[in-house]
Formats: structure tokens, sequence, C-alpha cells
């Protein structure tokens, strides 16, 4: 397993040709954890969504190699050129009832990851 700075440093010198500083934190050379430290729930609320995802799908049919009707399959249930409703409506259908409670005190249903 490599370095995650040495890793970081080969990323942005190959790509973004920036002058390589393995010797630096991968995290500090990310401006938004300085200036938005929330910024890296994304990545957290994104794999936890990706993971319900897969394991929706996966009840369907096997994941683990996806073929054209898997495609087809997630084409017909989340991806859609002109959407028929918001993203979170979108993922909330896909993930079934089971992943909606109310909000106390609301009457407004709201996805929860189970």
């Amino acid at each position: 397993m490599r370095d995650p700075n040495a890793e970081w440093a080969a990323i942005t010198s190959e790509y973004l040709h920036i002058l390589p500083h393995p010797e630096w934190g991968w995290w500090a050379m990310r401006g938004q954890l300085v200036e938005s430290p929330g910024y890296m729930m994304n990545y957290a609320i994104g794999a936890m969504v990706t993971a319900e995802l897969r394991a929706r799908a996966a009840g369907t049919r096997p994941f683990y190699r996806p073929d054209k009707k898997m495609y087809d399959w997630l084409s017909d249930h989340l991806y859609q050129l002109r959407p028929l409703a918001p993203h979170a409506g979108r993922l909330a259908r896909l993930r079934g009832p089971s992943a909606h409670r109310r909000r106390p005190g609301g009457r407004h249903a709201v996805p929860v990851l189970a």
C-alpha cells in the first residue's frame, strides 16, 4: 500500500503539473479543508448513498459484474435525461419505502440511511 501523501503528490504532479510535496499531508494540500471543513462530508455521504443503491440494485440482479441489463435497469430507475422528479425523490423511490421515516413534528417523509 502506498503512502497517501506520496500518492496525492504523484497525482497532482502528473495531472495538474503541481510541484510535488510528498512531505506534506495530502489533507494539507486541500484548500477546501481549510475554507470549508464540512466539505469532506460530501465524500462520506456519497459513499453511503452509493452503497445503499448498490444493495438495492443487487436485490434485482448481481451487481458485482454489471452488464447491459444492469445499465438498462439503472437507466429506468435512476438516470433520466429530463428528471420527472427531483434527485432526492428519485433516490427515495429507488431505495424503497423502508428507507423513509417522518420528521418529528413534520409531515414530510425524509430519506434516511438504514
